[in-house]
């Protein structure tokens, strides 16, 4: 009686030591196949199989043609796939490898390396878990040439260092291509020194600290075919860095310019898909600095916020999509010397500047050679505050393509803008009596303050009513000032 239980302990000890899903080098290069084929690159290598392991070399994967029929090419150099032994797949790239990309612009050569890189799949074919990690990866640009075969030899190299990433990802290739993916880079670096004759001696340096990143993209193979890879596929990202910082230079001859900034931190978001962008970044804490032959003093400002987004169609449509816009700076500081020369006496205050510009509207792209014809622009809001001033702003125009403007080569429009300024005209006042403005400026600033603008508290709280009619009259509270 005691055999029978013995062999079944055995059975069942295996079946636990086994993995439930076990993966093979053929089944990973396969499924990388589906993947790439799926999404409308073609993929051609030199594949050399010993025993269970496979050495790939030799790879190129071609990208689909873009909307003028030009292609990019991309030649790597050998990976390796060898089974562990636990139902995984260890993949290695090798230490130090060429690589080519050709653009119908330009095509950069260079080399990529690696320190310390392993990557492990697991999982089952057309449900794939990769985790990787490394001590660097650098990437490396040793020349650049044009079309017209002419090759500028980079000298130094251009170079990005990434240190100590990792990362995971699952690839998917059953009912579409999916691949979900978040990964960590401890620093990144980039570096670029290169010399023109016709432009002088350039230097750009930048480092990132923290980057961390979240992507979800799939593709549908079907619609690759039929409507191609931009209107076949959907992607989204949020990404986010922590203390970055910028020196840049520009020397030619005695003419020279120097930039630097540095940031605390910033994120962003980013989806894309078939029908539009959309796209939201913000970065705390950056200063920027700038000096040169041209600039007398060292100039040097901080913000305390900037964030940009914009969201809108990518590819032509047969009728207007909304889009919007999104600029805004907050908490603005002057230079010292620039307080210096605007207000030595100390009469304005000292309060940092904010900008905040929110537009949105709808438009239609016609075709990628051509501006994009806009039917309605809506201001949601403008505002702008400092020096002890603000001036704020709303409206909406509309726009019809089909007819011409009286006023120039642009589409006929109708609408109205909304203007309110509080304080300006004690800024202006000020800026006049301390000989920064001729006082010309304050003159004519009131007379037409007087003349196009009406008082909402007080005289130094102004509002002004533009309006469009639809025969392109224009009127400024309520009277006409353009027949």
């Amino acid at each position: 009686m005691r055999t029978p239980l013995v062999i079944s302990g055995l059975f069942l000890a295996q079946a636990f030591a086994t993995p439930a899903f076990s993966l093979t080098p053929e089944e990973v290069w396969t499924e990388w196949n589906t993947a790439l084929d799926g999404s409308g690159i073609h993929v051609t290598a030199d594949v050399e199989r010993l025993d269970q392991q496979m050495n790939i070399t030799h790879l190129t994967l071609r990208l689909p043609p873009d909307d003028e029929g030009g292609s990019a090419e991309l030649s790597l150099g050998g990976i390796t796939l060898a089974p562990v032994g636990d139902g995984t797949v260890r993949i290695t790239l090798e230490p130090d490898t060429p690589f080519a990309l050709t653009t119908p612009g330009p095509t950069l050569r260079g080399h990529y390396a690696q320190a310390g890189f392993v990557m492990t799949a697991s999982g089952a074919p057309g449900d794939t878990d990769y985790a990787y990690r490394a001590q660097t990866l650098n990437l490396r640009i040793d020349e650049m040439s044009g079309p017209d075969g002419a090759v500028q030899q980079m000298q130094p190299p251009i170079t990005l260092i990434a240190d100590a990433p990792s990362g995971q990802a699952s690839l998917g290739t059953r009912d579409r291509i999916s691949l979900t993916q978040s990964s960590a880079i401890d620093s990144l670096r980039v570096s670029v020194q290169q010399t023109d004759p016709k432009v002088g001696d350039l230097s750009l340096n930048l480092m990132a600290k923290t980057l961390k990143s979240d992507t979800e993209s799939w593709i549908d193979p079907a619609r690759v075919a039929q409507d191609g890879l931009r209107a076949a596929r959907h992607y989204s990202s949020a990404q986010s860095f922590g203390a970055a910082d910028m020196q840049f230079s520009l020397v030619d001859g005695s003419d020279s310019l120097y930039l630097q900034s540095d940031s605390q931190g910033g994120q962003s978001t980013t989806t894309l898909d078939g029908t539009g962008l959309s796209y939201d970044m913000t970065a705390s804490q950056t200063t920027l600095g700038v000096r040169g032959s041209d600039i007398p003093f060292a100039l040097q400002t901080s913000i305390g916020q900037v964030r940009a987004a914009a969201s809108g169609p990518t590819q032509p449509q047969d009728s207007p999509q909304p889009f919007s816009l999104t600029v805004g700076l907050d908490q603005v500081t002057l230079p010292d010397i620039a307080w210096a020369i605007l207000d030595a006496t100390g009469k304005l205050p000292r309060d940092p500047i904010s900008l905040t510009l929110e537009m949105t509207g709808e438009g239609r792209l016609v075709a990628n050679d051509q501006p994009p014809e806009i039917t309605a622009l809506n201001v949601e809001n403008f505002d702008l505050r400092g020096l002890g001033a603000q001036i704020s702003a709303d409206g909406a125009f509309d726009a019809d393509p089909a007819q011409r403007s009286r006023f120039g080569a642009y589409p006929k429009f109708t609408g109205q803008l909304n203007v309110r300024a509080k304080g300006v005209m004690s800024v202006i006042q000020t800026l006049t009596s301390t000989g920064i403005l001729p006082p010309s400026v304050g003159f004519s600033s009131a007379l037409y303050a007087g003349m196009f603008a009406r008082q909402v508290s007080g005289p130094d709280d102004l509002a002004t009513t533009l309006k469009v009619t639809p025969d392109e009259e224009i009127m400024i509270n309520g009277q006409v000032i353009s027949p």
